[in-house]
């Protein structure tokens, strides 16, 4: 049985026997060549289903990142393409600007991994968050094992515990190989976003302490008011019983109104 993705020369060699003679009777060996041609594999793209996703934070430096891209076809050259990414993410070009359209084609490079350089977006995270609300069905149906999501949960947590977003961002990567043959893969990234300060939170606190308590002294007022016009209406009420008793009012009565 031959070794999978062999090619090239090969020969086996063979004699025929004829054993129904009085003598073991056998022909001359002979030789067979053969030429196994090759058939071209598709290159892969590696994802990250059994490793924890590259973290991203918002404000850090962009961090460079290797796309595990490759061909079983030894010396095979391949073509790598930026698909898509998430709009919580930020990819540069070898150039140092940050790659606006895609598909983008990366430089040419043999067999192997092509790296790029990719940072945090703090205007996305609203996007990504959109795009994958469900982090953990996201990277299930990816997927991607139980400890991997395990950890990107516990990210998540930390996340919380900061008052700070988190987002799971991704870009799609095709590799092509010199005959057109291609595959398309998901990279994931965990995206980290700024802690919300302590001052933003006090002066929310406080408007909000503010709001209650006007809330508060308008009520009492309205109460102060309403008692003020009650205690009138009875007022006036006694004076004009007194009139009809009496058949007038003092100035002191009329002082009082």
């Amino acid at each position: 049985m031959p070794d999978a993705n062999v090619a090239g020369a090969d020969s086996f060699d063979f004699r025929a026997t004829d054993c129904s003679g009085d003598r073991l009777r056998s022909s001359a060996a002979g030789t067979v060549s053969v030429d196994v041609r090759a058939r071209n594999d598709a290159p892969f793209v590696a994802s990250v289903a059994s490793s924890p996703p590259p973290e991203l934070t918002v404000g850090a430096s962009p961090t460079e990142y290797t796309l595990n891209v490759g061909d079983a076809d030894a010396g095979d050259t391949l073509t790598t393409v930026l698909v898509s990414a998430s709009p919580c993410l930020t990819i540069l070009a070898p150039d140092g600007t940050a790659i606006s359209s895609m598909p983008y084609t990366l430089p040419t490079n043999a067999t192997g991994g092509t790296a790029i350089r990719i940072s945090a977006d703090a205007t996305g995270i609203d996007g990504c968050t959109s795009a994958h609300p469900d982090i953990e069905g996201a990277l299930l149906q990816a997927g991607v094992v139980q400890g991997v999501r395990t950890t990107v949960q516990q990210r998540k947590e930390q996340a919380q515990q900061l008052n700070a977003p988190f987002a799971l961002g991704a870009i799609q990567v095709r590799a092509v190989d010199a005959s057109g043959a291609n595959t398309t893969g998901t990279v994931y990234f965990t995206v980290l976003g700024e802690a919300r300060s302590s001052s933003s939170n006090n002066k929310a606190a406080a408007v909000a302490a503010i709001v209650a308590a006007s809330v508060v002294v308008l009520g009492v007022l309205i109460c102060l008011v309403l008692a003020r016009m009650h205690y009138s209406r009875k007022r006036v009420s006694t004076v004009v019983k007194a009139v009809e008793v009496g058949g007038t009012t003092s100035s002191t009565e009329a002082d009082k109104l």
